[in-house]
């Protein structure tokens, strides 16, 4: 009965007898129990085998197991740097192998491990990727300095070899930049570094003969740079990551070779010589001048191939049949063979830009169509009198728009080219002058006026900017045409019969405006132009001048011989006091209007 209590309260564990309620027990010295018999301590909340020598992570792990949950082990961890206890937070481990890494999770409190010494770089940073609470500092060594496991970037001098980095970079995972300038490792290891990790940024040392070049270059000069072959120059090409251009005159190769180095890059543009008609021209060339060469077409049929970005071929005249050219521009339809070309009974170059056939009967606009076919390159067609009709002409245009399409249009007794950028009727006074001489008085008499309608043609000038209609019987209606002319600047409408002026409110350049003797009783679509410096409305029966009182950005304004008050007159001037304001002259342009360096500026565009 005794022994039966005895042992109801105790556990004989490695030859002594343990309190089964024991809330600690410390087993530094003697036999050590099984680790299954340690579950007849039901109560223990810590297990000390500190100091022991035969104590492995196995026996801790079946413990463990046998244990109340939540009971703590702690032992003796022995590694190469010493012997710690489990409940450490730092080690410093500088001789740290692969079989003391795979410990380190044995540790319950670790924080900080500082293997600084150690080469085990593979196990340890298996360790950090699993203990991600635990800070783990190992490093590398790297010519003049170290790269450690936390570097995003480096500069190590003096490194002769990288064979080691091909494991080891794998291992340090922070690294984007290695800067490995100035050692003397072989460019094929650093290419094929460079290959292994594309994510990290390896500068280096890039040398042929005695020339040094940085892997970083983009554009090497290679001028005393000679290759045995194509290999080694694509070898030397390889290194550079970023290449966007090379020139290889002068290195040694052959066209043939040039062109397969050539074809290793075809990110980049790597020029060469290339023979061609008894003369050496760069591949990279756009244009091509055989003019003053002895050309052959069976030459240019094979050799034009070396040039990728050619667009033009400049041709000796006559030297190709008409077949042989056309064959070359079948076989390159994206090159223009410049050469002399018939059109419309004119010999030209199918490589101008502008063209004058003006005087040259046309039976329709489709002999305008095949002069285009022949002028790749043309960017402006004069046809002033050729026949063919403004809606011809417009049809042209709007067919081609990259081309400028120039003809006559008849404006009343006028004729204006389209591309004109001033046009004046020129007209002078509607009335007699007992004191002007004979022949001013015979104009008045015989001047033919525009009426309403004979603008419409004017749609097709939009190049113009200055427009002097005055004098002439124009109506409202006429300036629905006016207001496509979206450049215009100067604008002369006086003397006609216009009351409304809203359409000239599209007219967002316009500068300068003469609207006297009209009947306009509302100028307010001027307030929207804030472009207008000159402004004369002189005699056009305005009694309302509010509309003027905001355009602060006027300089001079003529608004006399109105029927608005004195006062409101007055009124206006004061409102706009950087303005130079008239409503005294008794004459429409008195008082100074035509003695401005703009209306001399209006007047040059009529000559």
């Amino acid at each position: 009965g005794g022994a039966y209590l005895l042992f109801s309260e105790y556990a004989l564990l490695g030859g002594r007898l343990v309190a089964r309620g024991s809330a600690s027990l410390t087993l530094a010295e003697g036999t050590l129990p099984a680790a299954e018999r340690l579950g007849a301590l039901g109560a223990l909340g810590t297990l000390d085998l500190r100091g022991r020598d035969d104590v492995t992570p196995a026996y801790v792990d079946a413990a463990r197991a046998a244990l109340p949950e939540g009971c703590a082990v702690l032992w003796t961890i022995r590694l190469s740097d010493g012997a710690f206890d489990s409940t450490s937070e730092a080690l410093t481990l500088p001789h740290c192998t692969a079989q003391d890494a795979a410990l380190l999770p044995c540790f319950t409190q670790l924080k900080r491990v500082d293997a600084t010494g150690s080469t085990a770089y593979a196990a340890l940073y298996a360790a950090a990727q699993a203990l991600p609470e635990t800070a783990f500092t190992y490093a590398l060594p790297l010519g003049d300095t170290a790269l450690t496991n936390a570097d995003e970037s480096v500069r190590a001098a003096g490194v002769d070899d990288v064979s080691a980095l091909f494991e080891a970079l794998a291992y340090f995972p922070a690294l984007r930049s290695l800067d490995l300038r100035g050692g003397t490792a072989d460019a094929a290891d650093m290419r094929a570094l460079a290959a292994a990790y594309p994510d990290i940024r390896l500068r280096y040392t890039v040398r042929i003969g005695e020339k040094e070049f940085d892997s970083d270059e983009t554009a090497p000069d290679l001028t005393g740079v000679t290759f045995a072959s194509a290999e080694e120059a694509v070898g030397f090409l390889s290194c550079f990551g970023a290449l966007a251009s090379a020139d290889l005159t002068g290195t040694g190769l052959s066209g043939a070779q040039a062109q397969e180095v050539a074809a290793a890059f075809p990110e980049a543009a790597v020029r060469y010589p290339v023979a061609l008609c008894g003369a050496e021209f760069p591949s990279d060339a756009a244009e091509l001048d055989l003019r003053a060469l002895a050309v052959d077409a069976q030459a240019l049929q094979a050799g034009l191939a070396a040039f990728p970005a050619l667009t033009a071929v400049y041709l000796p005249d006559g030297a190709l049949s008409e077949a042989d050219a056309q064959a070359l521009e079948a076989a390159y339809p994206a090159v223009l063979f410049v050469r002399q070309v018939e059109v419309l009974g004119k010999t030209v170059s199918n490589g101008v830009e502008e063209l004058d056939l003006s005087g040259t009967r046309l039976s329709g606009p489709e002999q305008a169509e095949e002069a285009l076919a022949l002028l790749p390159r043309l960017k402006k067609l004069i046809l002033c009198d050729t026949g063919l009709t403004d809606e011809q002409m417009a049809a042209l245009s709007a067919a081609h728009p990259q081309v400028r399409f120039v003809w006559t249009v008849q404006i009343g007794p006028h004729r204006v080219r389209t591309d004109a950028t001033g046009f004046s009727t020129a007209n002078p006074s509607k009335y007699t002058n007992p004191n002007a001489s004979d022949e001013y008085n015979e104009r008045v008499r015989t001047t033919k006026r525009l009426k309403e309608g004979d603008l419409a043609p004017l749609v097709y000038c939009t190049d113009l900017v200055a427009l002097d209609l005055g004098h002439n019987y124009l109506t409202d209606a006429d300036l629905a045409v006016i207001a496509q002319l979206q450049n215009l600047e100067i604008l002369i409408l006086a003397d006609n019969k216009i009351t409304d002026i809203s359409a000239l409110k599209s007219l967002k350049k316009l500068r300068y405006i003469e609207l006297f003797m009209n009947e306009i009783p509302d100028v307010s679509p001027l307030a929207s132009l804030t472009e207008l410096v000159d402004v004369n409305i002189c005699n056009i029966g305005l009694t309302d001048l509010s509309p003027l009182y905001g355009m602060t950005w006027l300089e001079r304004l003529w608004y006399g011989m109105n029927p608005a008050s004195r006062a409101d007159e007055e009124a206006l001037a004061a409102a706009l006091p950087e303005c130079q304001c008239n409503y005294t002259t008794r004459d429409e342009t008195g008082e100074g209007w035509r003695e401005h360096e703009r209306y001399t500026w209006m007047r040059s565009f009529f000559k």
